[in-house]
């Protein structure tokens, strides 16, 4: 890799992991909140709300290892992987959506 993909990506593995610490809050309120998806009658027995429900429990512990993880390999200057773990919780994110999206039809 060359000096200037180098630059492109420690600039969007800063500017992703400071989005995911802005969101670090919201999602430990969200995190207070997340039993009410069981709410609905017989929601307990659907495995797409326990999904949705893990994957909403889990979010603020894997922006912390994510963005811990991605600062260390910043540091070790190994920008790829550190740009590869600061996506990490747009899996949780992607999983709760597409869930989302299912249970409206």
């Amino acid at each position: 890799m060359n000096q200037k993909e180098n630059k492109i990506i420690k600039n969007i593995t800063i500017i992703i992991n400071v989005i995911f610490c802005l969101i670090f809050p919201l999602s430990i309120v969200a995190l207070m909140v997340s039993p009410m998806v069981f709410d609905a009658p017989c929601s307990t027995k659907d495995f797409c709300t326990w999904v949705f429900f893990w994957a909403m429990v889990s979010v603020p512990i894997v922006i912390f290892i994510s963005v811990r993880t991605s600062l260390l390999l910043f540091k070790l200057k190994s920008y790829k992987k550190a740009f590869l773990f600061s996506l990490l919780p747009t899996i949780n994110f992607t999983i709760m959506y597409l869930l989302a999206w299912i249970e409206k039809f």
